[in-house]
């Protein structure tokens, strides 16, 4: 299943994503953030830790290696 959020905070262990549905406290998640001054990032294992009101807060378990173009 995609979903598409909108993140308000981003740290190196994790975000707080805004989304019309949440998933569960609990689940796991692959994630490909979109940041304008670095690129996609991918997230290959992050889990749902808490979610309220349209909001979730999500751990990164796994960050895939940055990509870089020659």
């Amino acid at each position: 299943t995609h979903a598409l959020g909108h993140l308000v905070n981003l740290s190196t262990e994790g975000c707080v994503i805004a989304t019309a549905h949440a998933p569960e406290a609990g689940q796991p998640l692959h994630l490909l953030v979109q940041v304008p001054t670095h690129g996609p990032i991918k997230i290959q294992h992050a889990v749902v830790r808490w979610r309220a009101l349209g909001l979730c807060g999500v751990e990164f378990v796994h960050l895939s290696p940055p990509h870089h173009d020659s």
